[in-house]
């Protein structure tokens, strides 16, 4: 047995449709109410709405959606369609298109792209290093300045239902570090859609790039990423990245906007399902952000990533370098307003600080075994399939002890492996021994050592081949493991 591919968090996007069940065609794709067969009471349509979302998880969008099946007594189902136009630099405002066009009939896009289609209302959301922390990003969408902003998507002819909160940008320094404003100078850094993102590095004398998400650490000297996208690729932490540790560039609330023909079709008790799943959701939406942006720290603290502070000095430069956006930002018709407001919930309150707790730096000590990773876990993926993959090392990979079922236990220093499909079943076990997100694993019956970076993140465990530890056969990386206990 040999392996199994790395795969960065698969990117969902959501698309929305409205489906009725064969009963109910004749009346078309409508969430008006009906008489049941008694005829004695109304009972809206069934629905189901496609949600297009460019990520790669339904995480972020998954509270509201289930708020609005409970809120509508299950009338409406909203599905998730994860990776849309994935690979895409200017997606955001390709999908607002797919929606206003009615190909989906919901979408999560981010506020910052809405400046780029004329829409300015939630500039002061993402005005640079105003909103600097989880706390007071939960408060501003929670306050009218939040529902102001999310009126303007009516200007692009869409319904805004929600502002949901993600997690804070930080400066990534990769060639240099990016502490004070003379770091940025002449730097080229990666940025995603939006003016203010862009003024933002003008102003501090950075080329921002623009660049697909997978591709945001390639060919720059920075970026301004969350620290999800230097988890999802572990290799640009070690190689030595530097992640500014108490400046937050700002955050990226999460609109969901829906076409104004589907929501009109919906009855009204469905519309004000999908208008209050906002309040429903937030809470929980809210503490997932939250244990998510925990359990990414505690990962990149794992594999060594570095973090570094600005001193206050460089801290207040940067301030005051940027202040030329904030005068392009309340040009816009109740910005200024907004951002006094965000200014007033925001008061004395100090920037929010990653950093790695003393007792998860290298909290796996060479010759042990990280307990993190004890469970065991499931894969399966075709002979062709395996044969297909990118990381084939040599044909002689595919046998039929290489594909199938596989299941991986681990647990006190010990690994047994197990393969299964319809020509052959076969068992190693051995030992195995962790530093870090490093893996060596000894199967002595074989006479074979392998050795893989490894990354577990809600369950699921990816293994990448890095040829300076040593072998990482393909078996281990075609698909993601699942724990199953």
């Amino acid at each position: 047995m040999r392996s199994i591919n790395h795969h960065l968090p698969v990117r969902i996007s959501i698309a929305v449709c409205l489906l009725v069940p064969a009963a109910a065609v004749a009346g078309g794709c409508s969430g008006a109410s009906d008489e049941n067969k008694a005829g004695n009471e109304k009972r809206d349509k069934p629905v189901e709405l496609v949600l297009a979302n460019h990520d790669d998880s339904s995480e972020v969008v998954r509270a509201w959606a289930d708020a609005v099946e409970r809120l509508s007594d299950r009338s409406v189902r909203i599905r998730v369609s994860n990776n849309w136009r994935q690979g895409e630099s200017n997606y955001e405002q390709a999908t607002v298109g797919d929606v206003r066009r009615g190909k989906v009939a919901l979408a999560a896009v981010s506020a910052r792209a809405y400046d780029e289609m004329g829409v300015t209302s939630f500039q002061p959301l993402v005005a640079p290093m105003l909103i600097d922390s989880r706390e007071l990003e939960r408060r501003v969408l929670r306050d009218d300045v939040a529902r102001q902003a999310l009126a303007g998507t009516e200007k692009l002819g869409l319904e805004g239902l929600a502002l949901l909160p993600t997690e804070l940008r930080r400066p990534v320094g990769l060639s240099r570090t990016l502490a004070a404003p003379e770091d940025y100078a002449g730097a080229s850094v990666y940025a995603r859609e939006g003016k203010t993102a862009r003024a933002t590095f003008e102003a501090l004398g950075a080329r921002p790039v623009h660049l697909p998400i997978e591709q945001w650490f390639e060919s720059v000297d920075g970026a301004e990423v969350g620290l999800g996208a230097v988890r999802a690729r572990p290799e640009v932490a070690r190689r030595g990245a530097e992640i500014t540790s108490n400046v937050v560039l700002w955050p990226q609330p999460m609109t969901i906007v829906m076409n104004q023909e589907a929501f009109d079709k919906l009855s009204q008790s469905q519309q004000t399902a999908v208008r209050k799943a906002f309040e429903a959701a937030f809470d929980s939406e809210s503490r997932l952000v939250g244990d998510l942006a925990d359990e990414t720290r505690d990962v990149l603290c794992r594999i060594g990533a570095q973090f570094v502070a600005a001193a206050p000095s460089q801290v207040a430069a940067l301030r005051t370098a940027v202040e030329p956006v904030y005068r392009m930002i309340e040009r816009g018709a109740g910005n200024a307003e907004a951002v006094a407001t965000i200014r007033e919930l925001k008061g004395d309150a100090q920037p929010e600080t990653v950093a790695c707790p003393k007792e998860q730096v290298g909290a796996s000590a060479p010759g042990s075994a990280s307990r993190d990773l004890e469970g065991t876990y499931r894969t399966s993926f075709s002979e062709k399939e395996l044969t297909d993959s990118p990381q084939l090392m040599d044909q002689g990979e595919v046998n039929d002890e290489n594909w199938g079922d596989l299941t991986l236990k681990l647990h006190g220093g010990r690994v047994r492996l197990t393969q299964r499909n319809d020509r052959a079943n076969s068992e190693l076990s051995g030992s195995y021994t962790t530093h870090g997100d490093a893996i060596e694993l000894q199967f002595d019956e074989i006479g074979e050592t392998f050795a893989l970076r490894w990354s577990l993140y809600r369950g699921t465990l990816e293994f990448q081949r890095d040829e300076e530890l040593g072998v990482g056969p393909t078996p281990w990386l075609v698909k993601p493991w699942r724990r199953v206990h």
